[in-house]
């Protein structure tokens, strides 16, 4: 558990040069899609707090992939690490444990991801 968590905050939120280069350098459609992202990862994560809460691993996982998809898109490494790992916890459909200690870290990197946005 607590090397899925390290493994997620040794990360960094964003590679910037790397998810402006995804967007053709258009720093404006960057933040376009970044909100796009956090609409997209609020309606995960209320699916996601139902499956931790029903113990629900299929749910749990086709939340994290959608999530993961759209975090990799524009570089963003922290949110797509815990997504992914989460992702793959669910698939795996054994351990909960670990869910339940990485999903808070999932939690506060789409909350950083907010507050990278009011960056942009």
């Amino acid at each position: 558990m607590a090397a899925y968590v390290a493994e997620i905050n040794s990360k960094q939120l964003i590679n910037e040069e790397a998810a402006l280069e995804s967007v053709g350098g258009d720093k404006d459609f960057l933040k376009e899609i970044v909100g796009d992202l956090i609409t997209e990862g609020d309606s995960a994560k209320a699916a996601m707090d139902g499956a931790v809460a029903a113990t629900d691993f299929k749910t749990l996982k086709e939340a994290a992939h959608k999530v993961k998809g759209a975090a990799s898109y524009i570089s963003l490494e922290k949110l797509t690490t815990a997504a992914k790992i989460l992702q793959d916890l669910g698939d795996a459909g054994n351990d909960f444990d670990s869910i339940r200690a990485v999903y808070p870290v999932f939690v506060a990197a789409l909350e950083e991801v907010k507050a990278y946005a009011n960056t942009l």
